[in-house]
């Protein structure tokens, strides 16, 4: 039975991308251009361990990140991986803006501008929500 690979690779590249960003210094150090081979092994079996269950697939992709000096590209390779599997499974980033709420605001606030005059209970309900 074929079983395939790209959910958890996915997973993996998701957990080193995340390892990436939140730690500067490994960032650092991914870019460093005077890596030896021992240091890029070492780095490279860190790696494999933090990203759990990737399996040979990331583990071959690490190892051709460092022969090829590219290790410091492991963030932003990750971040693209990430999108092209959303696009994969059909989902779309967006952003929603509704003016619903900012028009009412509008009404109400240019109509009881004044100081002493207090917001009706349907105005206090949506500045709460």
């Amino acid at each position: 039975m074929k079983t395939s690979t790209l959910e958890p690779t996915a997973k993996a590249l998701t957990t080193l991308g995340g390892l990436v960003e939140r730690d500067p210094k490994l960032a650092t150090i991914l870019s460093a251009p005077t890596l030896t081979a021992a240091d890029k092994g070492a780095i490279v079996s860190e790696l494999e361990k933090r990203a759990g269950a990737g399996g040979a697939t990331v583990s071959n992709f690490l190892r051709a990140l460092a022969e090829n000096n590219r290790l410091g590209l492991l963030g932003g390779v990750c971040a693209k991986f990430g999108e092209l599997m959303s696009a994969g499974r059909g989902e779309v980033e967006m952003v929603v803006t509704s003016a619903q709420v900012w028009v009412i605001l509008f009404f109400f606030l240019g109509r009881w501008a004044d100081p002493g005059r207090r917001f009706p209970r349907a105005v206090k309900e949506i500045l709460i929500c």
